[in-house]
């Protein structure tokens, strides 16, 4: 069993906050589909050996793809698609007009995972997305009604200009839809980001950590007593529509990535293209190495375990861990536990929705 990933690196513009690899020049995205269905063939042997159950369109924004671009790709994967219970494909809203939800229906395209990150128009112009709050809102019916109604749907919170009564109504706003899964991300201020320069210039100011708590705390109560499952730090599901896809990546599953940038992960090996878009092209028709590879050590495989287990709901189980580890760290399981960070029982120690807002202290903290 194994996932597939396709990453499209195109985007109409840059948002304010992103520092995933994308490109605006998209007059190149033909020839990068031509590309990535080369690498797909040049791989062809990876997926052949496994079962695909899911396959996932990433980016960027994959719903700037037409239809025979699309189509090539899921035909480019032969029979292995056939298997396939999961084909997610990210969208901006503005994107998703009835032609396009048709489009997708035809192509077996199953879910959509929908980019609405606020339903303020002040919000969206702020982090320069190109939708407003009406289009998000009508672009979620539009889906449902036209039967895709395997949705998942993505909101921030921590925008500095964000007040907490705005969060909470962007919340029910987008629960009242009644989607089965959604994301919440807090705005990470990145480097190499619009809002990286004007903080370094001083014109930023992030929310300061108890307002970023205090929206974190809310959704997480409220999503619960709605029958979400807060089922890893960022995502929420009703029951039997966590994703598949994601998953796989937490249990360590086989997956291959294609495109610029994609990653792949097969028997004990990391492998991640080059983040470079004409490069990528250049050296897929010149079959050079477009490519690195990672052997993980056994205390590489652990540290991951620690830190992806740490994420998820279901913790961490002893017995994956050697014995000498878990008294070398005992001292710090107890002093989690005591503030109300951790549970922790005979079979396992994961952290409480508290933990969950220091997630990357304590799980470095543990690392071997």
């Amino acid at each position: 069993m194994m996932g597939v990933y396709f990453h499209i690196p195109f985007c109409r513009h840059a948002c304010h906050y992103c520092d995933f690899h994308f490109s605006t020049k998209l007059d190149a995205q033909e020839d990068l589909v031509v590309a990535m269905l080369k690498e797909m063939s040049l791989r062809k042997e990876e997926i052949v050996q496994h079962e695909i159950n899911t396959i996932y369109f990433g980016g960027g924004t994959p719903s700037l793809l037409t239809e025979s671009q699309l189509g090539r790709m899921l035909e480019s994967l032969g029979e292995g698609m056939s298997s396939a219970k999961e084909i997610t494909l990210e969208a901006n809203p503005e994107d998703l007009t009835p032609e396009y939800l048709r489009m997708l229906q035809r192509l077996g395209i199953n879910r959509l995972s929908i980019g609405v990150q606020s339903f303020y128009n002040e919000h969206l112009e702020y982090m320069n997305r190109k939708h407003t709050g009406a289009q998000a809102e009508a672009a979620i019916k539009r889906a449902q009604d036209s039967g895709i109604t395997n949705i998942t749907a993505d909101l921030i919170f921590g925008i500095p200009i964000a007040t907490f009564s705005q969060w909470q109504s962007n919340v029910e706003q987008l629960l009242q839809l009644e989607i089965p899964h959604f994301s919440a991300y807090a705005l990470t201020i990145e480097e190499k980001t619009v809002f990286g320069a004007r903080q370094k210039k001083g014109i930023l100011e992030p929310q300061k950590d108890e307002e970023v708590e205090k929206s974190f705390l809310y959704l997480h109560e409220t999503a619960k007593l709605l029958g979400y499952e807060h089922y890893e730090l960022s995502n929420y599901a009703k029951p039997s529509f966590r994703s598949v896809h994601n998953g796989n990546y937490w249990k360590g599953i086989p997956y291959v990535g294609f495109g610029p940038s994609a990653h792949s992960f097969s028997e004990g090996k990391r492998r991640w293209n080059i983040s470079n878009n004409p490069q990528y092209i250049r050296s897929i028709e010149l079959k050079k190495d477009f490519f690195e590879v990672e052997e993980l050590t056994e205390v590489d495989r652990l540290n991951e375990r620690i830190m992806v287990g740490l994420r998820t709901c279901g913790g961490i189980d002893w017995k994956d861990f050697p014995d000498d580890w878990r008294k070398d760290n005992e001292r710090n399981f107890f002093k989690f536990v005591e503030g109300g960070n951790a549970e922790m029982d005979e079979s396992g120690f994961r952290l409480t929705p508290k933990g969950w807002l220091i997630s990357n202290h304590i799980i470095s903290s543990l690392f071997i």
